[in-house]
């Protein structure tokens, strides 16, 4: 009986095998489209620019193809594309504790005719008090001249720094910054803590900016991404809360003058628990571009609404 057993389970083998492949067209799993769908490529090529860096923070091209990549313990280094360190630059006055330091570096989109580059900086000040400063400098030879502080004052904390510099398309500084630590702060449009500035490169509030001071948009905590897509809409990364309460950061669609929440809204929230104040006014639509969560769930009719507006606004104003 068991050699019977094992004759039929190798015919049954047998028969299988032929299926699959003498006669592949016959499988019951064969898909009934005989063209294969596209491959789409997700191949990635990691390649190490640089060695033996302390903590790398920022990163701007210079018109030459070389990196100027600012180091939070304090140094503003010029590298080659093939990694080679061609010059330093020691900022000693950097107070580099926890996420505080030298943070973010920009080139001026006319470096080539006026040398500028801007740098976001933690210092401790002659009475004791850690802040962030924006700096502009020139930059020539590989060496920097000419400090001028463009804004000073932004409350500085071993956390919650910000530090993202980058220029808009119209050619005006876009800088963000931390809560320093007082979640409060970022929802009052007349500090410079916990929020997006809009400067022009002397310092001085942009024409048309919501608040009629530095401020682009508040209710941040602490912001560290910014870039434009292909589009022209501008996007920000936020860190959200480590430990218990962590898988909150946030990618946000900027508008000039909306409130992204902090500290009330953080993540995909959309209902607040307390109140806000008299002078803040926040509606679903304000919140409904948050983060990717929140636009991806909209529908594509919305979307492109939230994109044109954000487009009008920003004409506008800039």
């Amino acid at each position: 009986m068991k050699k019977l057993f094992t004759i039929l389970a190798l015919v049954a083998l047998a028969i299988l095998l032929w299926f699959a492949f003498g006669n592949p067209q016959a499988l019951l799993f064969t898909p009934t489209s005989q063209q294969e769908p596209a491959a789409i490529s997700t191949q990635l090529m990691v390649e190490v620019v640089a060695k033996n860096l302390s903590v790398p923070w920022g990163v701007a091209f210079l018109p030459s193809g070389n990196l100027l990549i600012s180091e939070r313990s304090g140094t503003l280094a010029e590298l080659t594309q093939a990694g080679e360190r061609v010059a330093e630059n020691n900022l000693p006055a950097t107070t580099a504790r926890g996420e505080s330091g030298l943070l973010g570096v920009a080139v001026d989109p006319q470096f080539s005719d006026n040398g500028r580059i801007y740098l976001y900086q933690t210092v401790t000040t002659k009475d004791g008090a850690v802040e962030n400063r924006v700096l502009r400098y020139q930059y020539k030879d590989g060496k920097l001249s000419r400090e001028k502080v463009l804004v000073s004052g932004i409350r500085g904390a071993s956390y919650h720094d910000g530090g993202r510099l980058l220029f808009s398309p119209a050619g005006n500084l876009l800088v963000t910054t931390g809560d320093g630590g007082e979640p409060s702060r970022a929802q009052d449009p007349t500090v410079l803590e916990g929020k997006v500035l809009r400067i022009t490169t002397d310092g001085q509030p942009v024409v048309g900016n919501p608040f009629d001071n530095l401020v682009f948009t508040l209710g941040h905590r602490n912001p560290q991404g910014l870039a434009y897509d292909q589009a022209g809409n501008l996007w920000q990364s936020e860190h959200g809360r480590s430990g218990a309460r962590s898988g909150l950061d946030e990618i946000n669609l900027l508008m000039p003058g909306k409130n992204y929440g902090w500290p009330y809204l953080e993540g995909d929230e959309v209902t607040a628990s307390q109140s806000y104040g008299d002078w803040l006014k926040i509606t679903n639509e304000d919140v409904e571009g948050w983060i990717s969560a929140s636009l991806l769930s909209t529908s594509s009719e919305r979307q492109e609404s939230i994109q044109e507006e954000s487009r009008e606004q920003a004409t506008s104003t800039e």
